[in-house]
């Protein structure tokens, strides 16, 4: 199925999303303040499930962070959209 002009939209708190279509890794993200967005036209031809998996966010982790960056610790979905793409 094609989905041209369209793109998930994601956003996440935590470390690291990563996207799964039918088990195999197709996309991922390290936070930095924006959505995780995904082309939806770039999905795998069969695809019949889409998996997110969210890495916390460790308290601790030494690591610099947009000022716009959620640096609250652990993980959670915030908001998934399907958006128009221009």
């Amino acid at each position: 199925m094609e989905h041209p002009n369209q793109q998930l939209s994601i956003e996440y708190q935590g470390d690291c999303a990563r996207l799964y279509a039918n088990g195999k890794l197709i996309a991922d993200q390290f936070q930095y303040g924006r959505p995780f967005l995904y082309g939806l036209w770039r999905l795998p031809e069969g695809t019949t499930e889409l998996e997110l998996r969210i890495l916390p966010m460790q308290a601790d982790a030494p690591i610099y962070l947009p000022r716009e960056a959620d640096k609250t610790p652990g993980e959670k979905v915030k908001r998934v959209c399907i958006e128009k793409y221009i």
